[in-house]
């Protein structure tokens, strides 16, 4: 089953200038959304994984050939290209916007048993205001998607939510992509869902992308030496600090404060609770809380 990974767009409330770099590579501590999206990918063993880059594919071709990601991942720029990539049979979907673990087995399990034409990875729904609400039958069948209720839907039904992850047919491929990439309920083709438990994060917002990463930083064990490799800088973990990072005396990093690659921290700056992007600078003796700069 080949993949294809949806590079998502930025969303309102990111700082103006992280809009020089495309979503999919905003950092979580020493990788971006990107890198771990395709290892989520790898792992069900496809034949091809096409990332699917309406906007920013130049900068993401040359960001995977930096890396040094090996052949069978192509870039494309529509849907008609990534169809030519994904051939027939069914394929997976994996949106950049959130971090997650996948059951492959038991996903594909899912959705052949049922012939069905979308199976979508669905969890929990914890807070419906924030996240659009779905709700599935006995048969595991979507009876309601938002505020439109379909064929099956009780109120009794679990508030569940997407997980970003997706089975589908190659004949989803026909339609106007925003008609499959979300759920939208027809009576001509019945939607399914499976339920998983596993890890998930969000980052579709500033605030959900700022929660993921403090959330890694918090089971992320800090680099040995750290303290040695920065003379002079006061340490208070959990922290991250990028090797390409640039940390001047006097400056105070953490607690949960992650320094992306490339960027710049001035004498006696305070960076705390927030992501410092690549290539940023901060200046001498600012204090940032709780931001992404």
């Amino acid at each position: 089953m080949n993949v294809m990974i949806v590079a998502a767009d930025h969303e309102p409330g990111f700082p103006p200038h992280t809009r020089q770099l495309p979503k999919p590579l905003f950092p979580i501590l020493d990788q971006t959304l990107l890198e771990i999206a395709l290892a989520t990918a790898r792992k069900a063993a496809p034949g091809v994984v096409v990332v699917y880059a309406r906007k920013g594919g130049d900068i993401i071709t040359r960001f995977l050939a930096s890396r040094g990601v090996e052949e069978r991942v192509e870039v494309a720029g529509n849907m008609a290209e990534a169809a030519r990539w994904l051939g027939g049979g069914d394929f997976a979907a994996i949106n950049t916007d959130a971090i997650t673990e996948v059951d492959w087995a038991a996903l594909e399990t899912a959705h052949h048993g049922r012939d069905a034409r979308s199976t979508y990875m669905l969890r929990y729904n914890a807070d419906p205001r924030r996240y659009v609400a779905l709700c599935m039958d006995g048969e595991c069948r979507i009876t309601r998607v938002g505020d439109t209720p379909g064929a099956g839907y009780d109120e009794e039904q679990e508030l569940l939510m997407l997980a970003s992850v997706a089975i589908h047919s190659s004949e989803v491929l026909e339609a106007p992509e925003e008609e499959w990439l979300a759920p939208r309920l027809t009576d001509d083709a019945p939607l399914f869902g499976w339920r998983s438990e596993l890890d998930w994060a969000g980052a579709a917002s500033a605030n959900d992308y700022l929660g993921a990463v403090m959330g890694r930083l918090a089971d992320h064990p800090m680099e040995e030496g750290l303290s040695a490799r920065l003379k002079h800088v006061f340490i208070r973990p959990p922290v991250y600090v990028s090797r390409t990072a640039i940390v001047r005396a006097g400056a105070i990093i953490g607690p949960y404060a992650a320094i992306s690659d490339g960027a710049s921290l001035g004498a006696c700056a305070w960076v705390t609770n927030s992501v410092i992007m690549p290539r940023s600078t901060i200046r001498s003796g600012s204090a940032v809380n709780g931001e992404i700069l």
